[in-house]
């Protein structure tokens, strides 16, 4: 019947997105697991430890993405492929997904500032809303300054200051957007929509930023708020709704 045939292909389109964008793929490149990192978590199916390293069983979700931050050194390694039965029921999925939100509070209690949705520096927030406030001129000078004051910074760390500030802050403030679109539409989705009920001058950015999602994009980033204001509600924080802290330049990573 009808019904049947919607769910078929519910089943299809989300299988077709947990394929290519499942949070358990880390992806093709190895990597240090570092909160902020290219690879901030692993899931823990296919994980090797030393003997005395255990998860935290107090946990209520989560456990791999706590160890992996509290343990000294975890590498990503995409040598080995382990398979995933991922879930393609949309009532099961939708429901993981807030799941994965809830964890975030009970992790950002015992990792302080380390789940935090908007990793940028102040610099390119500053650049950006100005942005979205349509003062582009002004952005441009703003992403100008940072990227001089980099420069000088890096003067005797590298050998083209220039060069490696335009890459740092000009190019990374343009690809920052995208951070800045996740956590509006993600994490901040509620204040995001209580901002375009009543500040006519957010929607078009808000927009913008919906604009660059698919509609299995934006229900995830959906479900997921939920769960997470819900695990901040039950844990009682508001760490995991906080930008994060402001980065600056560490030569010893250049």
């Amino acid at each position: 019947g009808l019904a049947d045939a919607l769910r078929r292909r519910a089943a299809d389109a989300l299988g077709a997105y947990e394929a290519a964008r499942s949070p358990l793929d880390r992806g093709p490149a190895p990597a240090r697991v570092v909160p902020y990192g290219r690879v901030p978590f692993v899931p823990g199916a296919a994980i090797v430890v030393r003997r005395h390293l255990r998860f935290d069983e107090t946990l209520e979700g989560g456990e791999d993405v706590e160890f992996a931050w509290r343990v000294p050194y975890v590498r990503y390694e995409p040598a080995a492929h382990v398979a995933h039965a991922h879930r393609t029921d949309p009532a099961k999925w939708f429901t993981r997904r807030v799941y994965y939100g809830r964890t975030a509070a009970g992790i950002a209690k015992r990792h302080p500032g380390k789940a935090r949705p908007l990793n940028v520096s102040p610099w390119t927030t500053a650049a950006w809303v100005t942005l979205a406030a349509k003062r582009p001129p002004l952005a441009l000078a703003i992403v100008g300054i940072a990227t001089a004051l980099a420069a000088r910074q890096l003067e005797d760390a590298v050998p083209d200051p220039k060069r490696t500030a335009f890459d740092l802050v000009a190019r990374g403030s343009w690809h920052s957007g995208r951070v800045v679109a996740d956590a509006l539409t993600r994490a901040w989705w509620p204040l995001s929509a209580a901002a375009a009920l009543t500040l006519p001058r957010t929607r078009a950015p808000l927009a913008a930023a919906l604009a660059t999602k698919s509609p299995l994009q934006l229900a995830d980033d959906l479900a997921y708020g939920i769960g997470l204001w819900q695990g901040c509600f039950q844990q009682r924080t508001l760490d995991p709704l906080l930008p994060a802290k402001a980065w600056t330049l560490d030569h010893s990573t250049l």
